[in-house]
């Protein structure tokens, strides 16, 4: 048995895309969140939860639009938890995530949310997660209380699971990550990979 601490909440399409997949790709699920910096809780699981409505700040793209017409109605249990896997610091501009789109790595957003999100920063990080579901449902109530101004945070009390299945087999996570890898290398958006110096 291993705890639960931290939930992660994103943006409702991105967390289904991660969980529930069904993107139009060939790889079926979505690994990535942008983040403006790194997170060093690398071992740790995070319970992924959705904000409850669709983004007013961020602009989904066409393919992004109909995505969440179609989950947004589905309720998504607290059952899904996620381990960060690497987190690639990469060079921001518009035309890394217009390219990132078109190849199937992020294409539920306009190129413009994730610019926006980045706040005209030279430089941002994403966060390749590996998600998988767990042997129990976690209670909203542990987190009914919490604000989340961070995108992260503790839950009242842990809460103890045991992993079943990954979201993505093995080998195909790791396919996809390298294809990620070797497409952001090829293009020059490439910095590095962090490497945190505090592990939980």
């Amino acid at each position: 048995m291993e705890p639960i601490h931290f939930v992660l909440r994103d943006e409702i399409v991105n967390v289904h895309a991660m969980t529930t997949g069904g993107l139009k790709n060939s790889y079926g699920h979505q690994i990535l969140l942008c983040k403006n910096t790194p997170n060093n809780n690398v071992n740790a699981p995070f319970l992924l939860d959705t904000n409850k409505n669709k983004s007013s700040k961020y602009k989904l793209s066409t393919f992004g639009d109909g995505y969440y017409r179609k989950i947004s109605s589905k309720s998504l249990p607290l059952s899904y938890v996620a381990y960060i896997d690497l987190q690639i610091k990469i060079k921001v501009s518009k035309q890394v995530f217009i390219d990132l789109a078109d190849h199937d790595f992020f294409s539920l957003w306009i190129p413009e949310s994730p610019l926006k999100y980045f706040k005209n920063s030279d430089d941002g990080y994403l966060m390749i997660l590996k998600t998988y579901k767990i042997n129990k449902v976690i209670s909203r109530d542990l987190q009914s209380k919490r604000g989340c101004r961070h995108y992260y945070y503790g839950l009242d009390e842990d809460q103890f699971f045991e992993t079943e299945i990954p979201v993505i087999p093995d080998d195909q996570f790791d396919k996809i990550k390298q294809d990620l890898i070797s497409f952001l290398k090829n293009k020059g958006y490439f910095i590095e990979i962090y490497v945190p110096t505090i592990k939980s």
